[in-house]
């Protein structure tokens, strides 16, 4: 067996060990790493580097199909070499105590009984045959998918509220404390929640879902998703502070002056504080809620967090489809009808609101159709966010150059990768303009 071992001619062979061989094999295992050990030591006293074959059983394992009359121990031992030698993530099924060790050794333990391995195994299992095996793993990929996905969203929602701070900060402004109730309450707290309810999906993919969260795919996701925040709250920004028919009349004060607040302020200092030049108009910021500018960074921030959510919780080949998951897809369809509302209904329906839903504080807009223009605008955002999310999951899912290149699809899929990259980007760079150029409404 040693020299078939070593000879390398055995192409396409399939060995089957028994627990008498495998205990022999063992023992010379054990003794060789004992060997160099104490050769890793001599070598690193001399400042170098040992390099070590493998041993026999080590050679064996890539062609051993059948492991027969195993003890216990050598149960665990067969796991823990897998593990080690082969740098293998393992999996163990038993039904019985003589399996406990290998179950609790494995990485994942599938227990096929209710008796003693069900004790040292962390998943059960009432049917007595691997098939449940199958499920297991396509639950514990959709669980990994649905981690990253959760961390990702959780990332977005802290950046987009950054973005919306830091740009109402700027002008001395700020949001209500029900407005960011609302969102931290009755928004993220809710759809964080419900996401993580999704289920596998039906089949099992031969992909595997990314499993760290400091990792290419996921910062190229996240960082891209900030940049695209950032752009289109500061178009937003830029828009609201070019409102047609919204001037700042005589009654403002001249550049150098300073709008007093002890008075009744006149309507473009109030609502528009770089209306005026000598913004702000009172030191704290919390009196300036009730603000144009306010106004807009809420409205369109709650379709933000939206859209990010919808990208982050595409389906297959890990997860089902979000209307699978009721709960969070009756959730989303719920938020936006609300966030809708905020933003299109006339503003009769806004103080009625705001007298049932205690300082929601929203001001008007000064041109109506300015709202219009701004829920175009939140839709590029959500095209944008969900085109880029695509190209960053389809490039995760293809592995190195070298895998394209054996299957030969390497140009085809190079073209559609930098052509759907390409569409996204020019979505990206095209979109303000084209919504700059709409006709006033």
């Amino acid at each position: 067996l040693e020299e078939w071992a070593g000879v390398g001619n055995n192409n396409g062979a399939e060995i089957a060990i028994t627990g008498t061989v495998w205990a022999a094999l063992h023992k010379k295992h054990k003794e060789e790493h004992v060997r160099r050990e104490e050769s890793d030591k001599t070598v690193a006293a001399g400042g170098g580097r040992a390099t070590h074959p493998p041993t026999v059983l080590e050679r064996l394992l890539p062609h051993t199909r059948v492991y027969a009359r195993m003890s216990p121990e050598q149960k665990q031992q067969l796991v823990e070499l897998l593990a080690e030698a082969r740098g293998k993530v393992v999996g163990m099924c038993g039904d019985g105590a003589n399996d406990c060790g290998a179950l609790k050794a494995a990485a994942v333990g599938l227990s096929l009984s209710d008796a003693e391995a069900s004790i040292a195994a962390p998943f059960t299992s009432s049917t007595q045959n691997i098939t449940p095996l199958l499920q297991l793993m396509r639950e514990g990929r959709a669980a990994l998918a649905t981690s990253v996905a959760c961390f990702k969203y959780m990332a977005l929602y802290s950046a987009i509220q950054f973005i919306t701070i830091l740009r109402l900060y700027h002008i001395n402004a700020n949001m209500s404390d029900f407005q960011y109730l609302w969102i931290d309450l009755f928004m993220i707290f809710p759809l964080a929640v419900y996401m993580g309810r999704t289920g596998p999906y039906e089949t099992l993919s031969v992909e595997r879902p990314n499993g760290r969260l400091i990792s290419f795919p996921v910062l190229s996701s996240v960082l891209g998703q900030v940049i695209i925040a950032v752009a289109f709250q500061g178009l937003c920004a830029m828009w609201t502070l070019h409102i047609d028919n919204f001037k700042c009349n005589a009654a403002c004060p001249l550049v150098g002056g300073v709008c007093d607040p002890s008075g009744v302020m006149e309507h473009c200092c109030f609502a528009m504080p770089l209306g005026c030049p000598t913004r702000p108009i009172v030191p704290d910021t919390d009196d300036n809620v009730v603000s144009v500018e306010a106004t807009s960074a809420f409205l369109f921030s709650q379709f933000q967090y939206l859209g990010v959510v919808i990208a982050f919780n595409t389906s297959k080949p890990f997860r089902r489809s979000m209307t699978s998951n009721y709960l969070f897809f009756g959730t989303l369809v719920t938020l936006i009808i609300a966030s809708t509302l905020f933003l299109l209904a006339p503003h009769s329906w806004i103080k009625v609101l705001d007298f049932w839903m205690d300082n929601l504080e929203l001001e008007p807009f000064p041109n109506k159709g300015f709202k219009w223009r701004l829920f175009a605008l939140a839709l590029v955002n959500f095209v944008v966010c969900y085109s880029y999310e695509v190209v960053v999951e389809r490039a995760d899912r293809r592995r190195s150059l070298a895998q394209k290149l054996q299957r030969g699809k390497a140009l085809r899929v190079a073209v559609r990768d930098v052509s759907a990259l390409l569409l996204a980007l020019l979505a990206f760079s095209l979109a303000p303009f084209f919504l700059v150029l709409l006709p006033a409404l």
